[in-house]
C-alpha cells in the first residue's frame, strides 16, 4: 500500500460538494449583505409535541427510532465499492478534474492525487470558482484539454452543457459527484446515489432525534432552498420523523446563504421566543450550528442540536456536550469512490458499482469525535479497500 497520510490537510464538510442544480445560481446572485432567515414551514404539527415533562420514560419511548439509533450509531468499516474492477486499469492517462472554489472543495485535492499516483495518472485541477461564468470557463477549457477524462462535484450540468456536449461528441467519459443530475447527456456516472444517500440522512437524524426525545419531542428544522442536498434530507427527516411520531411538533427555517455564520443564531433565538415548545433542532448543515450553542445559553433557552459534517467546531462542540450527534457520510473518502468510478470507465468496464449511497454514520460521543479529526474521512482504511479492488496492493 502507498504511503500517503501525511498529505492530508484538515477536512471540512463539503457544504458546496452536495449542492443541487439551484444553489450556485442563487449563491451567485445573493447580495453581500443579503436576507436574514426567514421562516419556510413554521407550523407546528401538532401542539402535543411540547409533552409535559411529567411523562414517564417508557410511555415516552419509541423503540423503531431506539434500534435505528444503535444501526446509524456504528461507524462503517468497508467502503460501498465491494467489486473488483476485474481489468487492467490504463495508467498514463490524463484526468481534468473541475473543482468548485470553496475551501470545502479544493480540501479533497491531496486525497484525489495520492488516488491519481496510485492508478499512474496525471491529474489536472481547474478550479470552478463558485458562479455560473466561472464555471463554465473552466469546463470549457477541461474539453479544450482533451484529457481521457474529467472529474467534477457541485456544479449542476445545467451551467456547463456546451461543453458537456462537446465532451460527449468527443468521448470523454465524465464522472461527477454531489449533484442530482442522471446519468446521460454526457455524464457517464454519478457519485454517491443521491436519492438514497439523503433518505439515510433523514432516517438516521429522525431516528436520533426520537430515540433521545421520544413523543415529547417537538424539532425546529434548519434548511435551505439554496442547496437541493439540504431540501431532499429535509424532505427525508419530515417523513421519518411523522411516521414514527405523528404527534411530535415540527417546523422549519428556510435560512438564506448569507444569513449562515451571520444573523442565524439570533434568528433562531427569535422564532423559539415565539415556540416555546421546541426542545430540538436539526440543523441540516453542519455551518448553520456555528455559534448557534452559545447563542442559545446566552438567550437561556436550550435545544437538543443535532447536525451533519464535522469539522474542528463541531467536533470541540460534541466532546463538550453543545450538540448531541453529528451526522457523516464519506468526506474525503469520497475522491477515491470518484477515481474508482473513472477507473471502471477506462478500463472498459461499468462504473455502476460507484452508484449506490454513501453509509450514515452518527457520530454521538467525544470518543468517537477523536478519531475523525484531521483526515476526515469515514472508512478509516479506505484507501487500503480502493488499492485492493483497483489489483494495487
Amino acid at each position: 500500500m502507498s504511503v500517503y497520510f501525511g498529505t492530508r490537510r484538515r477536512a471540512l464538510r463539503t457544504v458546496v460538494a452536495t449542492i443541487g442544480s439551484s444553489a450556485l445560481l442563487l449563491l451567485a446572485a445573493c447580495s453581500s449583505s443579503g436576507p436574514s432567515a426567514s421562516s419556510a414551514d413554521n407550523s407546528t404539527s401538532n401542539s402535543s409535541g411540547g409533552a409535559s415533562a411529567s411523562a414517564t420514560a417508557d410511555s415516552n419511548a419509541i423503540p423503531q427510532a431506539q434500534a435505528l439509533l444503535a444501526q446509524f450509531a456504528t461507524r462503517p468499516t468497508h467502503i460501498p465499492v465491494t467489486t473488483p474492477v476485474g481489468k487492467p486499469i490504463p495508467t498514463g492517462k490524463t484526468i481534468d478534474w473541475v473543482v468548485c472554489g470553496s475551501p470545502d472543495c479544493t480540501i479533497w485535492e491531496p486525497d484525489m492525487e495520492a488516488a491519481a499516483a496510485v492508478l499512474g495518472w496525471h491529474l489536472k485541477i481547474l478550479n470552478g470558482g463558485l458562479t455560473p461564468q466561472t464555471v463554465l470557463a473552466a469546463w470549457t477549457l477541461a474539453v479544450q484539454n482533451h484529457p481521457d477524462g474529467i472529474l467534477a462535484n457541485a456544479f449542476p450540468a445545467v451551467m456547463f452543457a456546451k461543453p458537456l456536449a462537446q465532451a460527449k461528441a468527443e468521448g470523454i467519459p465524465v464522472v461527477d459527484a454531489f449533484v442530482d443530475d442522471p446519468v446521460g447527456n454526457g455524464i457517464t456516472a454519478v457519485v454517491p446515489q443521491a436519492a438514497g444517500t439523503y433518505q439515510a440522512q433523514g432516517q438516521a437524524w429522525a431516528a436520533d432525534d426520537l430515540a433521545k426525545l421520544g413523543k415529547t419531542a417537538n424539532t425546529l428544522v434548519l434548511s435551505s432552498t439554496a442547496y437541493q442536498a439540504a431540501v431532499e434530507a429535509q424532505m427525508y427527516f419530515k417523513q421519518y420523523y411523522s411516521q414514527m411520531c405523528p404527534s411530535c411538533g415540527y417546523s422549519a427555517i428556510n435560512v438564506p446563504p448569507t444569513a449562515i455564520g451571520t444573523t442565524l443564531p439570533g434568528n433562531v433565538v427569535a422564532f423559539m421566543h415565539a415556540h416555546p415548545q421546541i426542545n430540538a433542532i436539526i440543523a441540516i448543515q453542519g455551518n448553520m450550528t456555528i455559534g448557534l450553542p452559545q447563542t442559545l445559553k446566552t438567550a437561556g433557552l436550550h435545544a437538543d442540536i443535532f447536525t451533519a459534517y464535522p469539522d474542528s467546531t463541531l467536533l470541540q462542540y460534541l466532546q463538550n456536550g453543545s450538540i448531541e450527534s453529528i451526522e457523516m457520510y464519506e468526506q474525503n473518502d469520497t475522491t477515491w469512490r470518484m477515481m474508482d468510478a473513472m477507473a471502471r470507465i477506462l478500463a472498459g468496464v461499468s462504473p455502476a458499482p460507484d452508484e449506490v449511497p454513501s453509509k450514515i454514520w452518527l457520530i454521538t460521543n467525544a470518543a468517537d469525535a477523536s478519531t475523525v479529526a484531521p483526515h476526515y474521512y469515514q472508512i478509516p482504511d479506505f484507501e487500503a479497500q480502493y488499492e485492493q479492488l483497483w489489483g494495487k496492493s
